[in-house]
């Protein structure tokens, strides 16, 4: 059963609302062709075609508008499927996406057509939540890439200080925090005390005990910033080394 109004022979005009080629007929693929259509549409062209297409197939079979819509829907949400289980990552898949973009804007259009409320709410709902699962397996892929990344900067295992010896390593750190270059610029620096705490706390052990973010937060942040009790201020028994820069020649 042929659905759509295909172009005559020698239909060369870009504004015919006919589909298919102007040379030579492909009946089995006239789906393709009216996707085709769309894909190539303008949303304010939606309603002039679809009604065009509509009237040639009343011509022939008359009161059967729904099912002219069911088999438009069906291809559409058929075409749309197959779409969402490409790969984002996969080569055509940028391709084809304003086309898939379009196939949605049209998918819209059709709610305002008659018949509508016959076909709705059951498929609807469906391409509701396919169109949901695509965007979390999009969503999925996009972590599952940045996860990948992250776990290339992660470390096998952590550096050890000596049991006792935290203090110690944390005066180096402040130490290291004042360091200037020659040209009288810091050797390290950054906005908040944040990147030093947990940089310790997610690299370091002490001993062979994990370092709690808040006891190491609590070396860096000063009494006045935090107005806690739980600053951790370093005894001078803890400051053994002193950095200094190397001495001129």
């Amino acid at each position: 059963m042929n659905y759509f109004k295909s172009k005559d022979r020698f239909d060369f005009s870009k504004n015919s609302l006919n589909i298919g080629t102007p040379l030579l007929k492909f009946p089995l693929r006239e789906d393709d062709f009216f996707l085709k259509k769309i894909y190539g549409l303008k949303e304010s062209e939606f309603l002039e075609f679809y009604n065009y297409q509509l009237i040639n197939y009343l011509d022939v079979n008359p009161g059967k508008g729904k099912r002219f819509l069911n088999h438009v829907y069906n291809i559409v949400t058929s075409r749309m499927e197959s779409f969402n289980k490409r790969k984002p990552y996969s080569n055509s898949y940028y391709e084809v996406r304003r086309e898939v973009t379009n196939l949605e804007f049209f998918l819209e259009f059709l709610e305002s057509v008659p018949h509508w409320d016959d076909i709705a709410p059951k498929e609807s709902l469906i391409v509701e939540k396919n169109k949901t699962i695509s965007q979390m397996q999009e969503k999925i892929e996009r972590l599952e890439a940045q996860l990948k990344e992250y776990k290339l900067y992660d470390a096998a295992e952590p550096i050890a200080i000596n049991k006792g010896a935290l203090p110690v390593f944390i005066d180096l750190i402040h130490q290291m925090q004042n360091l200037k270059m020659p040209n009288g610029n810091k050797l390290l620096s950054s906005q908040t005390r944040s990147p030093w705490y947990k940089m310790i706390a997610k690299y370091f052990y002490h001993g062979d005990k994990r370092i709690p973010i808040g006891t190491a937060q609590n070396y860096f942040e000063s009494k006045e910033e935090s107005n806690s009790s739980k600053y951790i201020i370093l005894d001078e028994k803890d400051k053994l080394f002193i950095i200094v820069p190397k001495s001129k020649s």
